[in-house]
């Protein structure tokens, strides 16, 4: 994908174990100044499969907020705000995070910071 300035949502239907190299990649899109949008989990979770997520099988692992924190500050990211998104489908709040690639570290500097 072309380096860009966009916003993504880090999918938990990967195992955990895949969250870190998914993150890495994402953030390798971004250029300079770029931002990230995230909504994560609010509690750690190696992994359950929910039986009727709107009518389909899915599959959830995450970490906790503070797992993503790190993982974003740890690949370069400043991250801006962290909020929460209040209901959803399930009726419980959903942490936000939004980060930005500071100016003059993006791609694949990023991914290798």
């Amino acid at each position: 994908m072309p380096r860009c300035s966009i916003s993504a949502e880090v999918a938990d239907i990967l195992p955990r174990e895949e969250h870190q190299a998914l993150l890495t990649r994402i953030v390798s899109w971004l250029r300079p100044g770029g931002h990230l949008l995230v909504t994560v989990a609010r509690t750690a979770h190696p992994g359950y499969t929910e039986r009727d997520f709107c009518g389909v099988t899915m599959f959830w692992s995450h970490f906790e907020p503070e797992w993503y924190v790190s993982e974003l500050e740890s690949l370069g990211l400043e991250v801006l705000l962290r909020s929460v998104i209040p209901g959803g489908l399930d009726t419980h709040d959903h942490p936000l995070l939004f980060a930005r690639v500071p100016l003059g570290l993006g791609g694949d500097a990023v991914s290798q910071h």
